[in-house]
């Protein structure tokens, strides 16, 4: 899994189940963030949530 990969699947687990535009934004300011973690930062993040790596 590609770290965009990675940080994309993390978002969508975030925003799960939110269909508002709102959330669209929100979405997209989180994945500039995770765009700016390393790997290892994102595969914590992505335990935290039970997200397989």
């Amino acid at each position: 899994m590609t770290k965009e990969q990675l940080a994309l699947k993390i978002a969508g687990e975030i925003f799960k189940g939110r269909g508002k535009l709102e959330t669209f934004y929100a979405l997209q300011c989180i994945r500039s963030y995770f765009s700016e973690l390393s790997v290892d930062d994102l595969e914590d993040i992505a335990g935290q949530y039970g997200i397989d790596t």
